[in-house]
């Protein structure tokens, strides 16, 4: 399976505070190798720009799990044994925290695609420029389907 360094451009502000917290989640864990939902909870509680000070709940932390694994592809693992500390199962590279733009290595493969073409005109890939190409390609058959209906 191929690696790529992927690049987007977020469109939506509501997206792009959510990817945000997304992002902060992952780097956490990863930072941390492993840790408990409560030193979890400790630090979104004291990073007041995205929690207002509130501390971070579990319903919200496995939506939140469920959504980086739908999303991108990144599992977040729980080990059971010595204390139910959580860690990223699959993470190939580090993911540096921003606010407009983002990078993940991911691999590409057409289920990676269509949850690129699922969020739509939400976010633009930058690159690669063969993984622009082929999102090009797609939205441009797409298009072509349903250009002549008005």
């Amino acid at each position: 399976m191929q690696q790529v360094f992927i690049t987007f451009a977020v469109v939506n502000e509501e997206t792009m505070i959510q990817l945000q917290k997304d992002t902060w989640l992952i780097d956490t864990i990863r930072r941390a190798g492993k840790i408990s939902l409560e030193e979890i909870s400790d630090r979104w509680e004291r990073n007041k720009e995205l929690s207002d000070y509130k501390p971070l709940s579990r319903a919200t932390f496995n939506r939140w799990k469920d959504t980086i694994f739908s999303q991108f592809g990144i599992i977040i693992s729980c080990q059971r044994s010595g204390g139910y500390l959580y860690y990223i199962e699959n993470l190939v590279s580090q993911i540096p925290s921003a606010h407009r733009h983002f990078e993940l290595f991911l691999a590409s493969t057409y289920d990676f695609v269509m949850r690129l073409l699922h969020v739509g005109a939400m976010i633009e890939v930058i690159s690669p420029v063969f993984l622009r190409k082929t999102m090009i390609g797609w939205i441009s058959d797409m298009y072509n389907l349903y250009k002549n209906d008005n």
